[in-house]
């Protein structure tokens, strides 16, 4: 499906992106921020002919873009799943999000339909929480798990499983228990102050060439070439 949907643009790949999500929960993690993963299936996708079902992802991913919180989103495409990962944004804002991605792909507008177009979404949903220093892999166990229920309930339906410990017990066996979040280094205090006249002047090349910090680098949001893309 990835090569079907990049063609001969060269966009991200799933994995650029899945490493975007765990540095973008990473930093999140740093910041006392939530963060929530979601695990999205488009049910009976291979019912559509290769090209509609082209434009059907497409038109996905526009109310994806459309109905995303103010912290943004990276997705990923997987088959015949989406991979999104929600900045600032809890597993109540997550589940609201997930059941108004479902009802809006019940009456999707399609490039070349004449009609709207239903499409069913079954999703997992996953959170950081508090009390619990939960590993990336163990938001994208707890996601697939609810994707694994909303599938066996037939669709159109968002499930959070819930079993964040049964997870990370199993991560941490491998990996070992999560160590603490560092402190912020406060940074030295000069102990003078150079003055207008002595410092440096900022000009426009300086400005130019100075390395924008990681942690507000635009990130890139899809593995979907122009024309599927979605808004962070």
């Amino acid at each position: 499906m990835q090569a079907e949907l990049a063609g001969s643009v060269r966009g991200p790949t799933f994995a650029e992106l899945t490493a975007r999500m765990e540095l973008d929960f990473e930093l999140a993690r740093a910041r006392s921020t939530p963060a929530a993963l979601l695990r999205v299936e488009v049910e009976r996708l291979e019912r559509f002919a290769p090209e509609q079902k082209r434009r059907v992802l497409a038109a996905i991913g526009r109310h994806l873009a459309e109905l995303a919180p103010a912290g943004g989103l990276v997705a990923a495409c997987e088959g015949a799943e989406l991979v999104v990962l929600l900045r600032e944004s809890g597993v109540e804002q997550a589940e609201a999000l997930a059941r108004s991605w479902i009802a809006a792909a019940r009456k999707l507008q399609v490039e070349g339909e004449t009609a709207p177009v239903r499409a069913s979404l079954a999703i997992g949903v996953a959170a950081t929480r508090a009390g619990l220093d939960a590993y990336f892999e163990t938001l994208h166990a707890v996601a697939r798990e609810g994707l694994d229920v909303a599938r066996s309930n037939g669709g159109e339906c968002c499930v959070h499983s819930e079993l964040y410990e049964f997870h990370q017990r199993k991560v941490e066996r491998t990996k070992g228990p999560r160590a603490p979040v560092a402190p912020p280094v406060k940074p030295a205090a000069a102990a003078h102050a150079p003055s207008a006249a002595s410092a440096a002047p900022v000009t426009q090349a300086a400005v130019a060439t100075r390395p924008v910090p990681s942690s507000i680098a635009p990130a890139p949001t899809t593995a979907f070439p122009p024309g599927l893309g979605l808004a962070a």
